[in-house]
């Protein structure tokens, strides 16, 4: 078997704008022109930075990330800073950038106040009923000036196939505002077995569907191996339950017109490029490639998008050959 990931000893270094200055250095030593302590950095109106983890990546929240759904204001009032709040409700939250299975270690929030006040911020998960991750998500920061709270996670938290983490702050207002946030994570070690290869898909079989066509998405489960010849299941759980990612090669025949195939993760519909294209009728063509499967009731499952013009469609055959655990 082999090894996906690696580990990361040398830390990225950031710069969020004009906002929230970092610089950090390779192997874990940071750049400290405010004097502190090794493993700090430094950030403008004197606010200790985040102590940095040996290994983990670091990255950024800055202030194109900020969502604001009753209005988003700024101002550049404090410190010569500029912050974020909401100009209805007080409330604000920005996404962190993390993939499926990343572990987060902590994250460094930072407000700034014109006068003494407090923010209160929490990690929340926006694919979730429960909203708030940990009872221990809930810091607030007090005073004037650059402000500064950590959400430190000593176990890990690890994001799940489908969801995804925001930074939420409350109680802003013109006086109290956002500023950005540093998180730390870990990406999962992943092991990959390669396998024969199995057809677990073909849609020129009337069971699955018959030719994809424009803006139809399809959900395939890829665990069953199938005949090729008759489309019945020759091998259940080829690919095995727990596995997080597949290699595939991906199969179009019978097009018609021009489009495009994409395959994505679990339930998602979401395209942003696509894997396959035709652009002339009576094409077979064929590409390859590696997908991460769904978690949950999504669980070893992907979806196929077409993207044609009017009157486009094909038949595609999805085979499976190989899987990360």
């Amino acid at each position: 078997m082999h090894r996906l990931g690696r580990s990361v000893p040398i830390l990225v270094a950031l710069c969020v704008g004009a906002t929230l200055s970092l610089v950090i250095a390779s192997h874990g030593a940071a750049s400290n022109p405010g004097g502190g302590g090794a493993g700090a950095v430094q950030l403008p109106g004197a606010a200790t930075g985040p102590t940095l983890i040996p290994g983990a990546h670091v990255s950024s929240v800055t202030e194109a990330d900020v969502i604001a759904p009753e209005g988003l204001s700024m101002t550049g009032a404090c410190n010569s800073t500029n912050m974020f709040y909401s100009s209805v409700g007080g409330y604000i939250q920005a996404p962190l950038d993390l993939p499926a299975g990343a572990t987060l270690w902590q994250v460094d929030v930072y407000g700034c106040t014109t006068v003494a006040g407090t923010e209160t911020w929490t990690l929340f998960d926006r694919d979730s009923t429960t909203g708030g991750l940990d009872g221990s998500d809930w810091p607030t920061s007090t005073g004037s000036g650059l402000v500064h709270a950590t959400m430190s996670f000593p176990s890990g938290l690890t994001l799940a196939t489908g969801h995804r983490w925001l930074i939420g702050a409350s109680g802003l207002d013109s006086t109290k505002g956002f500023v950005g946030a540093v998180y730390q994570y870990t990406l999962p070690q992943l092991s990959y077995v390669p396998i024969t290869p199995a057809r677990v898909f073909d849609s020129r079989f009337s069971r699955f569907g018959g030719p994809i066509g424009a803006g139809i998405s399809r959900l395939v489960n890829v665990k069953d191996a199938i005949d090729s010849k008759s489309g019945a299941v020759l091998q259940t759980n080829a690919v095995p339950a727990g596995a997080r990612a597949v290699t595939f090669a991906l199969t179009i025949t019978g097009t018609v017109g021009a489009g495009s195939l994409a395959v994505l993760p679990g339930t998602s519909k979401t395209v942003n490029t696509s894997n396959i294209n035709w652009y002339a009728a009576g094409q077979t063509l064929a590409t390859g490639g590696t997908i991460q499967l769904g978690s949950a009731s999504a669980e070893r499952q992907v979806t196929i998008v077409c993207g044609a013009s009017v009157g486009g469609s094909t038949n595609f055959i999805l085979d499976i050959t190989g899987y990360y655990e």
